[in-house]
């Protein structure tokens, strides 16, 4: 089974033309990070379907059922959340502060539970509550 890669694509939007500093780094104090883009694909998941035909009722194999979330797709959400504190945290506020959040998912139960683990590890420093124990 190929494991399910996340997707990350960071749009930092600055506030000096592109033509300025060469990477992040080399920029000028004074200079700020007004925007941080985050997209991701949801975390590992159970197969939807099986073939019942060649290995019998495999659906019990999976943690949750067919198409949810594993515990590897919440740990890697938790990690790349936790990624995210530790680069952005500086510009975040300790608790979620709805003018600084945009969130969006499709109504699919592993992306919004993607989406709850990576908002998790992102503003409550404890362990996520979304995360299952190792």
């Amino acid at each position: 089974m190929a494991s399910a890669v996340i997707s990350l694509v960071l749009a930092v939007a600055l506030a000096v033309p592109p033509t300025q500093g060469t990477s992040f780094y080399d920029l000028p104090a004074q200079h700020t990070i007004q925007q941080v883009q985050v997209v991701t694909r949801n975390g590992l998941s159970a197969p939807d379907k099986v073939f019942t035909d060649d290995y019998g009722n495999e659906t019990q194999l999976w943690q949750h059922g067919p198409g949810q979330l594993l515990d590897e797709g919440l740990r890697q959400h938790d990690n790349l959340g936790r990624w995210l504190r530790r680069r952005y945290g500086a510009i975040l506020d300790a608790f979620p502060n709805a003018s600084q959040i945009w969130a969006v998912s499709k109504p699919s139960d592993n992306m919004i539970e993607s989406a709850l683990a990576n908002l998790a590890a992102i503003f409550f420093r404890s362990r996520s509550p979304y995360l299952c124990p190792p």
